[in-house]
């Protein structure tokens, strides 16, 4: 009967010898693999990554086992190939044949994405973008090629840093440096911010919606609770540096989850302003308010 593997040791044979009992795969690996291969001898499961352009399906695998055990696959350099388009398993026996251990070998391609990113990247000018990629197995180097006018690509970290300078749209390829089949391609388009509109709220209506027309006058009550909405393109894009701000020329508002109307007889022109980088405006939509 075969018993649990141990990680090494030796038994008698009976005749004055020793053997081992250990009943592990060491090492495990293919020829032209991505990356390290990740062997767990809690779980006792092993994967690593073959590129794109290799058929999952006739490999032949290397393996280096505890001293003295054998496994019950032929290893690389037998002339044995095997289809491991799906998960196989091994089993390892200990030299005096008292142990074994079973292991599952997963065998994957390689595959990345950029986190937070979609297909399309919608930036303004002067907004800047970071673009991190996420690789499987961990820890791969990501080439990047472009070719535009609208925006330069930079070293940032793990990633890199788009910077928008002029309106335009452009593509990044980016390709894992230890796998020129494996690509993903964004679609970066420079584009202006617009304020669509502006509406606000208070506490003395709640229920009310009051559309601003921009250069308007809007009168609003002492003393209440103003909430302003704003309706523009910006909600359609990524991009999480953005600022929205109130901007006024007087204590006319108090700064907070919302703004709290002033005294009877004040009046401010006020600014609704779309910041980019370095709070660069982007755009603006402005309005006077009095207060009555």
């Amino acid at each position: 009967m075969l018993i649990g593997c141990s990680s090494g040791g030796s038994s008698s044979n009976g005749g004055g010898g020793f053997q081992s009992s250990g009943c592990s795969i060491l090492n495990f690996s293919i020829n032209g693999q991505v990356g390290e291969t990740t062997i767990n001898q809690t779980s006792h499961l092993i994967q690593l990554y073959m590129p794109t352009s290799n058929n999952l399906a006739d490999l032949a695998p290397l393996a280096t086992l505890s001293q003295g055990a054998t496994i019950n696959q032929p290893a690389a350099g037998t002339g044995f190939a095997y289809n491991m388009s799906s998960p196989m398993a091994f089993t390892v026996t200990s030299q005096n044949g008292q142990s074994s251990q079973s292991y599952i070998v997963t065998v994957s391609h390689p595959s990345f994405y950029f986190n937070g990113t979609q297909n399309d990247v919608n930036l303004f000018v002067g907004q800047n973008y970071s673009l991190v990629p996420v690789t499987t197995p961990s820890n791969l180097t990501v080439d990047y090629a472009y070719s535009t006018s609208s925006f330069n690509v930079s070293p940032n970290g793990y990633g890199v840093l788009i910077t928008p300078y002029a309106l335009g749209s452009g593509m990044i390829t980016a390709t894992l440096a230890q796998d020129s089949s494996t690509i993903q391609q964004v679609m970066v388009n420079v584009v202006t911010p617009v304020i669509n509109s502006v509406g606000y709220s208070t506490s003395f209506i709640p229920s009310s919606y009051t559309s601003i027309a921009e250069n308007s006058i809007v009168i609003l009550p002492a003393n209440h609770y103003v909430n302003f909405n704003l309706d523009s393109n910006i909600s359609n894009y990524s991009i999480s540096q953005c600022n929205i701000e109130i901007a006024n020329t007087s204590a006319l508002f108090a700064n907070g989850a919302g703004y709290n109307t002033g005294s009877t007889g004040t009046s401010s022109i006020v600014t609704v302003q779309i910041l980019g980088t370095n709070s660069q405006v982007l755009a603006s939509y402005s309005f006077t308010v009095d207060i009555q």
